[in-house]
């Protein structure tokens, strides 16, 4: 009997189970209406469902609404979405676990084909969503639209996996304001040159984007254009950037009308950490705060003056709390510090500096300093400048080491090589010899290499009586001008700098000696030789 009866409720049972497994994969979204504490509770079996669903009742919604998604949505579509919430009851679109947008099932010919568009709506809050993969090989693509009339708030959503010459950003934000977009996460964005996390678009304004982490776009993280005003950008992090900078402004000058240029939009607490790999017009690795299109607002100036600058694409309020590290710790640089045949050199081996520039810049101390660029025409048809190297040329009389350190700077003035110039005199001479020194209140290290015997080497200070052409003058003496050179050698307290030998043997010597120039004051170093000895030696002067 016990045996008949449990036989009795199985198909019972059997018929509950496969009615809740029928409900849990076709109803995946819950719509629940608060009113007084009271919950009315819809089952649809997916987000266009339950937006159809809400049209049929008035707009803006009366009462709290939460729109849940339980499990992946396999959209074949664009849902735009057209119902508003009010300040104090908005609807809430959210995901309960880990629910996924996928972005390359759209079929339809919306443009950018986004998954979601928040069309002329207001307060709708979007929260712990995942947009993935979006192919935009072809055509542009989004994620995430919003237009229209604003107030609306995107919080903890993901967006991953976008790709493709074409496809734009993973929000697209246009002609709305005061909306909200914070502690979401970017990740892969685009594997070409332009891909934005953000991209804020005509007269986009008065929007705040905070506590946003980005770890790897192809473009600037966040992009402002065609009078996209005071928004403010507050504790987002950038981790990888591949474009030209973190933010960046862009308006078109030829559309009719034409676009207006944007400002007022701040950024603070910020932290950027990149850049990422070099793409496209990008040469080298090294990334700006921002770029903007009219770039001589941004020229590299005191590190204050973009401080509260409202008329700016963007500004950075005193004590903004910004950290930007635009300079990859690999960078790689080749110093030579030393003028002598060649000039002295910052060569950047593989990085490239854009719009490079150096502090002092043009002359250090009477040297003159060369920027060699490479010129590239971006994809928008403008020119950008890369520094490649810089070489500092001194043709003086002055052996000594520079008072003035010389920069390499970024644009925003990021120190990138620094190194003290040296002026050094060398050469291969034969005897005789004369060449002027010019002192700089320096000790000046003379060496002399490869003498041959029977030579004599003086330094005599000029005077008025004492010039190049009187001492070659004296090359014709009998004895070569050594009596004449030694008596108007230079005196100093420790003693005669002479140095002098007659061996008739054939052996190489090298003399060393150093001593203190004075400031602008002209020596002549002198080889001289007795008789028909020649021979050519190596000389060099340089400070110590």
């Amino acid at each position: 009997m016990l045996e008949h009866s449990s036989m009795l409720r199985r198909p019972f049972l059997v018929a509950v189970v496969f009615f809740a497994l029928v409900s849990a994969t076709q109803a995946t979204v819950h719509v629940k209406m608060i009113k007084d504490g009271d919950t009315t509770l819809t089952i649809v079996p997916d987000l266009g469902a339950a937006h159809e669903w809400l049209l049929k009742l008035p707009n803006p919604l009366p009462n709290a609404c939460i729109v849940e998604a339980l499990e992946d949505e396999a959209p074949s579509h664009t849902l735009t979405w057209t119902k508003s919430g009010r300040p104090e009851h908005p609807v809430i679109i959210r995901g309960v676990g880990t629910v996924t947008l996928h972005g390359n099932r759209i079929k339809d010919h919306n443009y950018g084909k986004p998954v979601l568009v928040l069309s002329y709506v207001s307060h709708v809050i979007v929260e712990n969503l995942t947009f993935y993969d979006f192919d935009g090989s072809r055509e542009s693509r989004t994620a995430l639209a919003i237009s229209g009339r604003g107030h609306n708030i995107i919080r903890n959503c993901r967006f991953n996996k976008f790709y493709g010459e074409k496809t734009e950003a993973a929000i697209s934000v246009y002609n709305t304001s005061h909306n909200i977009i914070e502690h979401c996460t970017f990740d892969s964005l685009g594997d070409d040159i332009y891909i934005h996390a953000l991209y804020l678009n005509k007269n986009a304004s008065h929007n705040i984007i905070r506590n946003n982490v980005v770890n790897y776009c192809s473009g600037e993280a966040f992009m402002v254009r065609n009078g996209s005003n005071f928004n403010i950008f507050d504790g987002n992090v950038i981790k990888e950037c591949s474009g030209v900078a973190f933010y960046g402004e862009w308006y078109n000058k030829q559309a009719d009308p034409p676009e207006k240029p944007s400002r007022g939009n701040v950024i603070k607490n910020a932290k950027s950490y990149g850049p990422g790999k070099p793409l496209g017009y990008v040469k080298g690795r090294y990334i700006r705060k921002v770029r903007a299109m009219d770039w001589a607002h941004y020229t590299r100036s005191r590190k204050d003056e973009d401080l509260g600058d409202s008329t700016r694409a963007y500004y950075m309020p005193k004590d903004a709390n910004n950290e930007f590290f635009t300079l990859p710790q690999d960078m790689e640089v080749e110093i030579n510090p030393v003028v002598a045949e060649d000039p002295a050199s910052i060569v950047l081996i593989n990085n490239l500096l854009y719009h490079g520039q150096t502090e002092p810049s043009g002359w250090i101390e009477g040297a003159r300093i060369d920027l060699m660029y490479s010129d590239t025409t971006n994809r928008w048809g403008g020119t950008e400048r890369y520094l490649r190297q810089v070489q500092v040329h001194d043709s003086s009389d002055k052996p000594r080491r520079y008072r003035t350190p010389l920069k390499v700077l970024s644009l925003e003035g990021d120190v990138v090589a620094e190194f003290v110039p040296e002026r050094q005199l060398a050469g291969r001479a034969s005897r005789p010899f004369i060449r002027p020194i010019t002192g700089a209140d320096q000790v000046i290290h003379f060496q002399i290499d490869s003498l041959q015997s029977d030579y004599d080497l003086f330094l005599l200070p000029q005077t008025s009586n004492l010039n190049k052409k009187k001492l070659e003058q004296h090359f014709r003496d009998e004895d070569g001008g050594w009596r004449f050179f030694y008596k108007n050698a230079l005196k100093y307290k420790k003693g005669w700098f002479i140095r002098f030998a007659r061996s008739c043997n054939k052996d190489l010597r090298s003399e060393n000696f150093s001593v203190p120039l004075k400031e602008n004051k002209t020596y002549f170093l002198v080889v001289c030789a007795r008789g028909s000895t020649g021979g050519f030696f190596r000389w060099r002067a340089r400070p110590i």
